[in-house]
Parts: C-alpha cells; sequence; structure tokens
C-alpha cells in the first residue's frame, strides 16, 4: 500500500487541481505536494495528472481513483472521530480531596461502576480541593481554581462558591466550618 500521506495529497490535489492550493490546505510547500504524487505515480505505475502549463486535469486512471481514495480517507477520519467519540463519552474524571476519597469515596465506587460499566471511571486526589478555613487565608489555597479541561467532576471542602460550575451540596459534617460540595464545570452556573 502506499503511504498515506502521498494518498491525502492526491485527493485535495485533486479537488483543487492545483498543487498550490493543496500545498495551502496541508500547510506544506508546492514541491513537497509534488513530490508526494510523483512518489505515488511511480509506485502505480502510471500517472494521476496532466501537467499543463499553469493547470492540472486528472487522467483516466486518476479520476477512477479519485472516489475510492476520498472514500477511504473519509472512512479513517471517521474511525478516529467515533474512537474519540466514544473514549470522551466513556471516561469520567473526578478531583477530590484525598482524604474524602480514601474514607468516603472509594467505598462507594464499587456500586456505582456495577451500575455503570460503560463508564471508564479516573479519580485524582488534590489538597487544592480543600478551601482555606478562615477569611485571611492561612492555608494558602484560597485562591487556587482547580478546574482544568479535563475534569468533569470536582468534589470541594468549602463554602460552596465556585464561579463557572454549577454546585450540589453533598452533606455538612458535624463538626465542620463548611460542607463537601460536588461541582460540574461542563454544567454552567
Amino acid at each position: 500500500m502506499p503511504p498515506l500521506n502521498s494518498l491525502r495529497a492526491f485527493e485535495v490535489a485533486a479537488r483543487h487541481l492545483s498543487f498550490k492550493d493543496a500545498s495551502e490546505e496541508l500547510a506544506v510547500t508546492p514541491t513537497a505536494i509534488s513530490h508526494q504524487i510523483r512518489g505515488l505515480e511511480e509506485y502505480l505505475g502510471f500517472p494521476l495528472f496532466h501537467r499543463l502549463t499553469r493547470a492540472l486535469e486528472l487522467t483516466r486512471q486518476g479520476r477512477a481513483m479519485l472516489p475510492k481514495v476520498r472514500e477511504g480517507l473519509e472512512c479513517f477520519a471517521a474511525a478516529i472521530e467515533s474512537t474519540r467519540f466514544h473514549e470522551a463519552a466513556g471516561r469520567l474524571l473526578i478531583t477530590t480531596p484525598p482524604a474524602f476519597a480514601s474514607r468516603w469515596l472509594i467505598r462507594h465506587l464499587p456500586a456505582f461502576t456495577a451500575e455503570h460499566p460503560e463508564i471508564q471511571l479516573h479519580m485524582a486526589a488534590s489538597v487544592d480541593t480543600i478551601d482555606a478555613h478562615d477569611a485571611s487565608g492561612i492555608s494558602g489555597l484560597e485562591g487556587i481554581d482547580v478546574r482544568d479541561d479535563e475534569t468533569e467532576l470536582f468534589i470541594r471542602f468549602g463554602r460552596g462558591q465556585y464561579d463557572g460550575c454549577r454546585v450540589d451540596r453533598l452533606f455538612v459534617p458535624a463538626y465542620a466550618w463548611c460542607a463537601v460540595h460536588v461541582c460540574c464545570s461542563g454544567c454552567g452556573p
């Protein structure tokens, strides 16, 4: 099978009927496109384009090959996209205070995974999910925002005011000055 880069170069050049336009779409030089096409033609043993003055035309073999090459590249793209969607849809990353994870959350996970076997659960423990105890910020954690692009769910020990998150109180410990909250970063306020 010829290199996929040369097939991609062929499909783009055939769509534009221009090595220059293909090079712009693929962010390479026109010379690189020309070399990819020349290598593909050598591999196949026949020309794919008639190179005219300031123009390209597909040969009979190029016209016959183009729909199947395009279909194959679209299949590759669809396979990759479906894998990305499947991975994202079946994954849940939770960031939580370490003590909460070890003392409460861990023992509740078997029931959750039994009920939702399709979800791949990931957990990160971080002291950054614990708010400062007093207004003076002695702990130094009051200004830290642990939200990131990967975590879907945060469990925080604090007062429950987190910009950009929908917050649900789980419970208020009898001895605590604040509560345990669940913050959903993708759910909005």
